[in-house]
């Protein structure tokens, strides 16, 4: 069995039937596939990233570098706000899609399938 999720007792709990995904135990669904497909296009869907990495941006220039690495200016990102973008090569080019937040003194990336 893999990683288990902080919130593996819980998806236990409410009936998620699992599957190991990149060495992590993780809930796949609780009632069916095309109910839940349904459900989040009707109305809103909650999902257990707990699996992901986070990369950790601190220090003084962390602001400068998120804008010069993404297509979003970060100084625009307000505390405790989030913000969907994309990592880019120096030549413009997009490397991944990303998300970043931007918390007290840091900023914390959460790379696309991380």
């Amino acid at each position: 069995m893999g990683i288990k999720s902080p919130l593996h007792d819980i998806h236990e709990k409410l009936g998620a039937k699992f599957t190991e995904f990149a060495g992590h135990y993780m809930p796949l669904y609780y009632t069916s596939i095309k109910s839940e497909h349904l459900a989040v296009r009707r109305s809103v869907g909650l999902f257990d990233v707990s699996h992901m990495s986070n990369v950790w941006i601190e220090g003084k220039d962390a602001e400068k570098l998120l804008t010069l690495t993404t297509v979003e200016d970060a100084s625009r990102i307000g505390e405790y706000r989030g913000q969907y973008t994309a990592i880019l090569r120096e030549d413009g080019t997009i490397i991944d899609d990303t998300i970043f937040l931007h918390l007290p003194e840091k900023y914390m990336l959460i790379p696309n399938a991380g």
